[in-house]
């Protein structure tokens, strides 16, 4: 369902008394309303008062105790707060921040002053549910919808590094009130006092602090690597990178890839935030080296599942040893390591080699004319949508040595998914195995959209191709390209 948005004037804000008392915060009255100051007359003059409570670690400013055991939550001046009114479907630009940097604090604008300006609010009447969300990301766009607003586990502003600051940024939280009594009549003498129930704020996904060591295949102990990534899943798929809280529940989570740290220093005490779904089970921990190598770990689930609005932390490390699900391929060239999809990306001249695992490849329209040297290498992967997907229109396979793209998740191994003609053209001297689930045609098997596709043989050069069932039903197609004797 589309949302009404409306424009509020520049100068717009909201005000609200939010108070913390330790861990939570209370309130004696659901209705609390501050004093009034007088108002310039120019616009209808609001004054909103939100009693709240916030329970540990539920706002966006987390500290944590020197021992990492407990998180306290405060207010910062720096945070933001959200509303929108659910029952007439009206999004509000303006945004409130709190006023100190406290466990109790008064809600305004930018400027921290004491009433608004809000030339719609007049809309808001008793009885309406207004949605408030704490610190979420906001996708600006010129037809606003359901996901304007999200929870972005990767960025919301920057992505998470491992620290307890960046972690503290990534813990979201939202809070549905209902609006419980109006009065005045706009003017500066009277302007209008607008109560609310007490705002309880559910936190929208976790915090952690883990620990981490390294060691060899052998598990000796090895140094702690530089890390440039870790990426972190769970092996039911439920860790959402976002979440969108105004659209319908079925939609609101995306668990396409689950979450990743940039650059984390995994030599101490590590810190992130993070979503589940309900049947999160164990979480897998995938640290990408500077010098190209992975390593993997894993942490399994408490007996009642992992929760979102909890803490999780833990004095044991977690073993990081060389992966053997991911293995990331070796690529020189015109190459990008998309780590957080296990992918590699070509966008022009390109060597690969060796052996991979858990990876898959995409080649780019910026790739046409180019040439991708496949080099005795294997790339192996089970997943769904993990096929070699080429959006050029011309591109050179140059074989050296035996190769294989294998995926099990596909029918198909190759795809042409730019939409026009695409020419392959095989070159040099050795072979490249596809293996798939379905032949889906006799011309080119092991390739998808074969209609828009030409396999060709370089010139002075001959190509062939066999085909083979497996016992497990699966195909495996060799093409063979040799020089012109």
């Amino acid at each position: 369902m589309k949302k009404k948005f409306l424009n509020t004037l520049a100068a717009a804000l909201l005000t609200g008394a939010v108070a913390v008392s330790g861990l939570t915060a209370c309130s004696s009255s659901d209705d609390n309303i501050a004093e009034e100051t007088q108002q310039p007359a120019e616009a209808p003059a609001y004054r909103i008062v939100i009693p709240a409570t916030i329970g540990n670690g539920t706002t966006r400013a987390v500290d944590f105790d020197a021992d990492g055991s407990t998180i306290t939550s405060t207010f910062k001046t720096t945070d933001i707060i959200y509303a929108y009114n659910k029952t007439q479907e009206y999004f509000y630009q303006q945004t409130f921040k709190p006023d100190a940097d406290a466990q109790s604090a008064n809600l305004g604008n930018n400027d921290n002053v004491a009433y608004s300006y809000l030339d719609n609010l007049e809309r808001w009447t008793v009885g309406d549910e207004i949605v408030l969300m704490y610190k979420l990301s906001v996708k600006y766009t010129t037809d606003v919808t359901e996901s304007y607003y999200q929870y972005d586990g990767d960025y919301s502003g920057y992505a998470q590094s491992g620290t307890a600051s960046s972690a503290s940024a990534h813990d979201f939280a939202v809070a549905t009130v209902t609006v419980t009594g109006k009065t005045g009549t706009g003017t500066s003498e009277a302007p209008y006092v607008v109560t609310t129930s007490k705002a309880t704020f559910t936190n929208l996904g976790s915090m952690f602090r883990q620990r981490f060591t390294f060691a060899d295949a052998d598990d000796n102990a090895i140094a702690t690597p530089t890390v440039t990534k870790l990426i972190i899943r769970d092996e039911n798929n439920k860790i959402a990178n976002t979440y969108f809280p105004l659209r319908v529940a079925a939609e609101q989570d995306n668990f396409s890839k689950g979450i990743y740290l940039t650059n984390p220093d995994l030599s101490g005490d590590v810190y992130w935030a993070m979503r589940f779904a309900e049947g999160a089970g164990k979480i897998t921990f995938l640290a990408y080296t500077s010098d190209s190598k992975v390593y993997e770990g894993t942490k399994d689930a408490p007996a009642s599942g992992f929760a979102n609005g909890k803490y999780y932390h833990s004095n044991t490390p977690i073993t990081m040893k060389p992966s053997t699900s991911v293995i990331q391929p070796t690529a020189t060239g015109t190459v990008t390591y998309a780590t957080e999809w296990n992918r590699l990306d070509i966008f022009g001249d390109a060597i690969v080699s060796g052996y991979s695992t858990g990876w898959y490849m995409n080649i780019y329209n910026e790739a046409s004319g180019k040439t991708l040297t496949f080099d005795n290498a294997s790339f192996y992967r089970t997943a769904a949508n993990s096929y070699m997907a080429i959006w050029a229109t011309s591109l050179t396979f140059n074989l050296q040595g035996d190769n294989a793209y294998t995926t099990l998740g596909d029918g198909a191994a190759i795809s042409n998914e730019g939409g026009t003609p695409l020419t392959l053209t095989f070159t040099g001297n050795g072979t490249l195995a596809l293996t798939c689930t379905k032949k889906l045609n006799n011309t080119n098997p092991g390739f998808y959209n074969s209609s828009s596709l030409s396999v060709v043989a370089a010139s002075g050069h001959t190509l062939s191709h066999t085909e083979t069932q497996n016992a497990d039903g699966t195909w495996t197609f060799v093409y063979t390209v040799r020089p012109t004797e």
